[in-house]
């Protein structure tokens, strides 16, 4: 009997799993839209149903995001400006800014294009920004910084050595405990409350910058939290 790659198990099992939900969640979906159009429900019946139907999107939302773990059939790898991602996302970080959270955004000159995925890559920031802003305390601060690193080969399961490109994300937060700082990366772990915090935002990140050969380090240095993603640049490979 030939042998299964425990991976390509895996990723059938998360392919069969999103694909099921995906076409339960649509029924959800089509006969919430349909119920609550009806003008006789009474307001609490109405705001019941609501909640199941927020409950349907969050459900959707968290199966998109478990399709994020699959490996790809192909990563379209190419050399791509991190300046011009960056900058092209820094709307959709805005948007992501709750409860007065500010922005910084800075990208080093001159730096050199990164070997990348863009759509995986731009998933991999709004993952890291999203946490980060969330994580945030009213009125807070959150930096993106990007920039040439030729110290990151030890950081990295890659057999690539240096140069790479250095993105941080730094935010001031509240400290986390020892034992938290070992699960971040543990999927569905997550310590904050909100109904909306699935505990996928560092696992996914994790997860694609792998896939482009790159690595991810999150660490705290009193109340500050940093995320760390290091892409190789083009030329490197």
């Amino acid at each position: 009997m030939q042998d299964i790659d425990p991976l390509d198990f895996q990723d059938q099992l998360l392919r069969g799993l999103t694909h099921k939900m995906n076409n339960i969640l649509s029924l959800f979906h089509g006969y919430l839209a349909m119920i609550t159009e009806d003008q006789s429900l009474d307001a609490s019946t109405l705001a019941g149903l609501n909640r199941i139907k927020e409950g349907a999107f969050s459900a959707s939302e968290l199966m998109d995001r478990v399709q994020s773990l699959i490996r790809p059939t192909s990563i379209k790898v190419r050399e791509v400006n991190l300046r011009e991602v960056l900058g092209a996302c820094q709307k959709g970080f805005e948007l992501l800014a709750s409860r007065g959270v500010k922005l910084s955004l800075t990208c080093e000159d001159n730096l050199p294009p990164v070997c990348a995925d863009p759509n995986r890559l731009r998933t991999i920031l709004a993952e890291i920004v999203s946490n980060a802003v969330e994580a945030s305390p009213e009125n807070g601060l959150v930096r993106i910084e990007a920039k040439f690193d030729t110290g990151a080969a030890q950081y990295a399961a890659s057999v690539r050595t240096s140069p790479w490109a250095l993105i941080t994300v730094r935010n001031n937060a509240n400290p986390i405990a020892p034992e938290a700082m070992k699960r971040v990366f543990e999927p569905f772990f997550t310590t904050r409350q909100s109904r909306s915090a699935f505990g996928l935002g560092l696992p996914v990140a994790l997860a694609l910058a792998k896939q482009l050969g790159g690595s991810l380090r999150f660490e705290q240095n009193g109340n500050e939290s940093v995320c760390s993603l290091r892409l190789p640049l083009h030329q490197a490979v």
